[in-house]
């Protein structure tokens, strides 16, 4: 029989110094942006906790798009031995992987990893991190990017 307390499932602080920098991504979020993929507007919901003894953050996100409502599951995290931050969306048949190195600053930087392969999203946080602007891009020809989407997440009271 496995016994797991409250506190276990839902911590309300990161497990490890190491993942203090994530809490920026923590809270109730809407966003509203473009995305070139889907050909349009798009709008968020999205609820970010943390999870396992605050190794991992969730976040569950539901938009509105041109081609109908969309659900993801994101997983935030640390890998210990690489010292990275890592970033897993499941939105379907395919795992989005991103990792960076830092997130310090105003500005974080995910570069695609496994089949995100080839892109990389920048979000840019305001100073008192209630906003930022995230923008997704492809590698195209001869080292440059193409826009994949672009919007804001603000935070919800």
């Amino acid at each position: 029989m496995l016994l797991i307390s409250a506190a276990d499932v839902t911590a309300q602080e990161p497990g490890a110094p190491e993942l203090r920098p994530l809490e920026r991504y923590r809270g109730s979020w809407t966003y509203e942006g473009e995305d070139q993929l889907l050909g349009g507007k798009v709008t968020c919901k999205v609820l970010r906790r943390w999870i396992s003894g605050g190794y991992f953050m969730e976040s569950q996100r539901t938009c509105e798009t041109p081609r109908g409502t969309r659900d993801e599951v994101e997983i935030y995290g640390f890998d210990f031995k690489t010292r990275e931050y890592t970033y897993y969306g499941f939105t379907g048949r395919v795992v989005h992987t991103y990792r960076t190195a830092s997130i310090e600053g105003p500005s974080v930087k995910w570069a695609g990893t496994d089949t995100s392969r080839g892109n990389r999203c920048t979000d840019v946080f305001e100073a008192d991190h209630r906003s930022f602007t995230e923008k997704c891009e492809t590698a195209g020809a001869a080292d440059t990017f193409e826009s994949r989407s672009e919007g804001r997440f603000k935070r919800v009271e």
